[in-house]
């Protein structure tokens, strides 16, 4: 009975802050539900645990409210207090779900899998005597990563081999960061940096890793902000702060209630105020990304190139219950220095967050943004600090365009597959020792030497229709430099560790490329400041 009064309690407050006039109906909606749950708690055919019964309610209400309010269990609360903080308690491990089966992709070398004796190949079938056949990835996650360190039992199988073995692994504190790749490009002055999120301590990161690529030469940067989905609204703004000059708008939030109604503002002593900068983006960067996207553009303090972002502008608030759920209530919008708010219109929009909802322009240079004037969005003309054109019509469209390749649908379906990442397992295992003895030591001679060869992309798409998905060669001919890199990539990850992954990726990218080429560019918008 204590669960409904748990969903009593939090639909009671949702539906409060959402209807303050209408309390006689209020309540008797509520007690409506309340049979519901109760019914079908007790009557249904199959038997029901009440709590997920009531996360499901819960969780089907919030979706009417907008696309971004969101509850959250205790253990989906707990998991993502761990990342925000950038630590983990995990067995330093990566997978992929290959035939339904947990099959281990890389060791993180010293941590406790590796300590353990798992290797690359291995599968898990059990943790703590809970099958793992068959589990999303949200699950797994949940059982792999702790709360504190903890025993996990684990019986699993060594690469092709059947039997079955048992063993016990205490998870261990790890750091999640996010900085997941910095290097200066050779032969320049130009520092690149990868950030995947923003988390508690992400602006210390960044600092610290831009304060060593200067040691290190660095004059200009590069901040790559692709699949960024957001993450801690102060780090952000932190991070922000030290590309601009005092006293200048980064951000503002405005909502219903004037409590939320905020502005932040640049302040002096910023570390990078003088480097020439250049933002990657794309479809996928979000929330936190899109603000720093939006700062940097709004006051011409660097270049935004790639793909218009995603546009998801909304501010959430968390409320805790006492069962350590919690609910993250949309309560105001974000909006750029320049007045424009990020988020993209969502009521009645059934495209909303995908590619038909997004400003698809030619590819080429947009500094003038003239482009967009599109008739539907007349009225959201704004003015950066220097007068430039940016249009308000959600997310941020960037100042050089870069539309990603299109890959066939039989491209996507082969690297979406068990039977790639089999393929990459098999590879690895085949020819470990020789891999390990030509490239372990010298990533930059992987990087510049190795390659999949003909025959072995022969191999490989052989394999693949081995595997139960027909294709022909000149069937994916158009994409076989993406799949060819995406294969290296993966190979380095095993290798060394997704940093690496991340530089295979980035040393083939067209934006990189493309971002090298804006920075003269970048170095003007610093000489107007």
């Amino acid at each position: 009975m204590y669960r409904l009064l748990k969903i009593l309690l939090i639909l009671s407050f949702i539906l409060s802050y959402c209807l303050y006039s209408q309390q006689d109906e209020l309540r008797q909606q509520l007690i409506k539900l309340n049979q519901i749950v109760k019914v079908a708690n007790e009557k249904h055919i199959s038997e029901i645990e009440a709590r997920e019964l009531i996360d499901a309610a819960i969780k089907g209400l919030i979706q009417k409210l907008d696309p971004h309010s969101k509850y959250f269990t205790p253990e989906e609360v707990k998991l993502i207090e761990q990342r925000r903080k950038g630590i983990t308690y995990s067995l330093g491990l990566s997978y992929q779900i290959i035939n339904d089966t947990l099959t281990i992709l890389s060791v993180l070398e010293g941590g406790p899998a590796f300590k353990a004796g798992l290797r690359t190949g291995d599968k898990i079938l059990q943790i703590n005597k809970e099958s793992l056949i068959s589990k999303k990835e949200e699950q797994l996650e949940l059982l792999l990563n702790t709360e504190y360190e903890v025993n996990l039992n684990l019986v699993f199988q060594k690469y092709n081999s059947n039997k079955l073995n048992n063993i016990t692994i205490r998870t261990q504190k790890l750091p999640i960061y996010s900085v997941d790749a910095s290097f200066i490009i050779d032969g320049t002055d130009i520092g690149y940096i990868s950030v995947n999120r923003f988390m508690t301590k992400t602006h210390n990161e960044i600092t610290d890793t831009l304060l060593s690529l200067m040691k290190k030469g660095m004059q200009k940067l590069i901040i790559d902000l692709r699949g960024n989905p957001g993450g801690v609204l102060d780090e952000t703004y932190l991070t922000i702060d030290e590309f601009i000059p005092e006293n200048n708008i980064i951000l503002m939030t405005r909502g219903r209630d004037p409590n939320y109604n905020e502005t932040y503002r640049s302040s002096a002593g910023g570390k990078f105020e003088n480097l020439p900068l250049v933002v990657i983006v794309d479809k996928e960067s979000a929330s936190a990304s899109e603000i720093f996207a939006g700062a940097i553009q709004d006051l011409d303090r660097g270049i935004i190139i790639g793909e218009t972002t995603f546009g998801k502008g909304l501010v959430q608030r968390p409320y805790q219950f006492y069962d350590g759920s919690e609910l993250w209530l949309t309560v105001a919008q974000y909006y750029t220095p320049s007045g424009r708010s990020i988020q993209k219109p969502y009521e009645n929009n059934p495209h909303y967050g995908t590619l038909q909802d997004r400003i698809v322009l030619q590819d080429g240079l947009n500094l003038s943004h003239t482009v967009e004037v599109l008739p539907e969005f007349a009225n959201n003309v704004y003015r950066t600090k220097n007068g430039r054109t940016v249009i308000g019509s959600g997310g941020i469209t960037p100042d050089y365009i870069i539309n990603q390749d299109t890959l066939t649908k039989i491209s996507e379906k082969i690297i979406n597959s068990n039977a790639f990442y089999k393929y990459i397992i098999e590879y690895y295992k085949k020819y470990e020792q020789e891999l390990k003895t030509l490239y372990y030591n010298d990533f930059k001679y992987f990087l510049n030497n190795f390659d999949i060869d003909d025959i072995e992309y022969c191999d490989f798409v052989n394999y693949i229709n081995s595997n139960g998905i027909e294709c022909e060669i000149n069937e994916i001919s158009k994409d076989t430099s993406i799949i060819k890199t995406l294969l290296k990539a993966n190979l380095a990850k095993i290798i060394w560790d997704d940093t690496k992954m991340k530089q295979v990726l980035v040393d083939s990218s067209i934006y990189l490329r493309k971002a090298i080429e804006m920075v003269p560019v970048a170095e003007q918008f610093i000489k107007k400041k």
